[in-house]
């Protein structure tokens, strides 16, 4: 019997990446991050594994998305 609790979402993967990417400034504040369909491509991950990972950092404060612009980083050195 295999044991699926090791297996990692790939959202999470995805979320780990994108905040650790935040926290470190590689994106900064007010800086866009790429597109939904940009990190498909870059991630190999389904738009719905995208969306629900912007929705948790949306849900987190790290970024707010606005339609037809994208996803804003709110996350700034003063919120460490």
């Amino acid at each position: 019997m295999k044991k699926n609790s090791a297996r990692v979402p790939l959202y999470e993967k995805l979320l780990k990446e994108l905040k650790s990417q935040i926290v470190s400034g590689v994106y900064q504040k007010g800086d866009l991050l790429p597109s939904e369909k940009e990190l498909i491509d870059a991630y190999g991950v389904s738009r719905i594994t995208v969306r629900k990972t912007l929705s948790i950092l949306a849900e987190m404060g790290f970024i707010e998305t606005c339609q037809g612009k994208g996803s804003v980083v709110l996350f700034g050195p003063e919120n460490s």
